[in-house]
C-alpha cells in the first residue's frame, strides 16, 4: 500500500504473499509463544486442569464470551467516532460489522493482515483515503492504551496490598515510561525539515498530525470512557470463567491483573498476545492464592473466549460484500 501526499483517494491496499523477512519475525514469534506456553504447560497439574475444565459451568463460560463479545460492540462505537473525528462518515451497522470482521482476521490471521490491516483494507473498500483510515486507525489503539494505563494506574494501591512493593513499583515504572512516550507523541508536534518534506515521510507525519488532533478532541473522552470500558468486560469476563471453574476471584483484585496482562499482551513480541497474557495471568493470579495451573487455565479459556466471540466475524468476511459504500 502506498501514502502519497495528500491524495483523497488512494489505490486499494495490496497484501501480498509474506516475505522471507515477514516469515522470520513471524517465526521467532511463533517460538517465544510455543516456548513460554510450553513452560508454562509443563509445570501444570494436568490432572487436575482437565478436572477442572470437564466441571466447569457452561453458562457461566458462554457468559464470558457474551461479555466479550459486548467489548467488540463497545469497540466499533469507539472506533466510528474516532472515524468521524476525521472526516470518515460510517454507519453504525457498518463499524460493527468491519470490527467483528477485522477482529476475526487478526485473531486467525495473525502473521498476515492483522486486525489493523483488515480495517484498513476494509476502510478502502469503502472508498475512504488512506491517510484518514490510517489516522482513525491509530487514534484507536491510543485510546486503548490510554484506558488501560488508567486502570493500572487506579488498581496500584490494590497492587500494593497484594504484593512485595518492588514488584508494583516495577509496573509503576513502566507506566510511567508509556504514559510519558505517549505524552510526548500527543503534546509535543513534531516538524519536519524542508529537505525531508514530500513523500511518504511527510505523509506519515501529516497523518500523526490527525491521530493528534483525533485525540485533543471531544471524541477523545467518549473513545478513553468506552476503553476503560471495554477493559472492564474484559476482567468481568476473566471473573465469569474462574467462576465457571470453581475459583474464587475478587472483581476488585483481578482489575490491576487482568489490566496488566492486557497491557504485556500487547507488545507485539509473540503470535496474538498467547504466552505473555498466560504469564502475565499467572504471575498476577498468584498474589490472590491462585495456583499455577489454574491460573493457567482460566486465562487459556479467556483467550480462546476472545477467538470464539470474533467468529461472527468469519461469516460476515466470507459472505458479507465489502463494496465501495459505506
Amino acid at each position: 500500500m502506498t501514502i502519497e501526499g495528500d491524495r483523497s483517494i488512494i489505490a486499494e491496499p495490496r497484501f501480498a504473499a509474506m516475505t522471507p523477512r515477514s516469515w522470520i519475525g513471524f517465526a521467532v514469534k511463533l517460538l517465544l509463544t510455543v516456548a513460554i506456553l510450553g513452560l508454562l504447560a509443563r509445570r501444570a497439574n494436568w490432572h487436575a486442569v482437565l478436572e477442572r475444565a470437564s466441571s466447569a459451568q457452561r453458562p457461566a463460560l458462554l457468559a464470558a464470551v457474551g461479555v466479550i463479545m459486548l467489548s467488540i460492540f463497545l469497540a466499533a462505537a469507539r472506533w466510528r467516532r474516532l472515524m468521524r473525528r476525521n472526516g470518515i462518515l460510517a454507519t453504525r451497522s457498518w463499524a460493527v460489522r468491519a470490527a467483528f470482521t477485522s477482529l476475526f482476521i487478526g485473531q486467525f490471521l495473525p502473521g498476515t493482515i492483522g486486525a489493523d490491516g483488515a480495517k484498513l483494507w476494509l476502510l478502502w473498500r469503502a472508498g475512504h483515503p488512506l491517510r484518514n483510515g490510517t489516522a482513525s486507525i491509530v487514534a484507536d489503539r491510543v485510546a486503548a492504551l490510554i484506558g488501560v494505563l488508567a486502570l493500572i494506574l487506579a488498581s496500584l494501591p490494590d497492587l500494593l496490598s497484594l504484593s512485595a512493593p518492588d514488584m508494583v513499583h516495577a509496573v509503576l515504572a513502566a507506566v510511567v515510561a508509556i504514559a510519558v512516550a505517549l505524552g510526548l507523541v500527543l503534546c509535543v508536534p513534531i516538524r519536519l525539515p524542508s529537505a525531508l518534506r514530500g513523500g511518504r515521510l511527510e505523509a506519515a507525519f501529516r497523518m500523526l498530525d490527525d491521530m493528534r488532533g483525533s485525540l485533543w478532541s471531544g471524541a477523545a473522552i467518549f473513545a478513553v470512557t468506552l476503553s476503560v470500558s471495554i477493559h472492564l468486560l474484559a476482567v468481568i469476563a476473566v471473573v465469569l470463567i474462574a467462576t465457571a471453574l470453581g475459583i474464587a476471584l475478587d472483581f476488585r483484585h483481578a482489575v490491576g491483573i487482568v489490566a496488566t496482562a492486557i497491557l504485556l499482551a500487547a507488545v507485539p513480541l509473540s503470535v496474538n498476545g498467547w504466552g505473555i497474557r498466560e504469564g502475565a495471568m499467572v504471575a498476577g493470579l498468584s498474589l490472590v492464592g491462585i495456583g499455577q495451573a489454574d491460573a493457567f487455565l482460566i486465562s487459556v479459556l479467556f483467550g480462546l473466549g476472545m477467538m470464539l466471540s470474533t467468529l461472527p466475524g468469519a461469516a460476515l468476511w466470507l459472505f458479507r460484500g465489502w463494496t465501495r459504500e459505506a
